[in-house]
């Protein structure tokens, strides 16, 4: 069983996948995908979530290497929701293999 995880640890991926999903949203809204705040604020929030999801994942996969699960988080914020597609097609793929 792994060590639990330390409250600077998390923070940390929170703060990177939070940053990705601010990136994620600011670029929907200079592409006009994102027409008002509010609009702006949750796709910021639904980013920031799977980028921590992204996260979590990294960390039960690698979990001695905080630099690599922190630019997963990171990634998976700054692609938001569409990075769920890219995971359903890896996991589609080593199913059917």
């Amino acid at each position: 069983m792994s060590e639990p995880l330390s409250t600077a640890a998390v923070t940390n991926h929170f703060i990177i996948a939070l940053f990705g999903g601010l990136a994620h949203a600011i670029n929907k809204h200079r592409n006009g995908e994102s027409k008002n705040m509010t609009d702006f604020i949750l796709l910021t929030i639904m980013s920031s979530f799977f980028g921590v999801l992204f996260g979590f994942i990294a960390i039960s996969l690698y979990p001695n290497n905080e630099y690599l699960t922190m630019a997963v988080a990171g990634s998976g914020g700054w692609f938001g929701i569409e990075s769920t597609g890219l995971l359903l097609n890896i996991i589609a793929k080593k199913i059917q293999k």
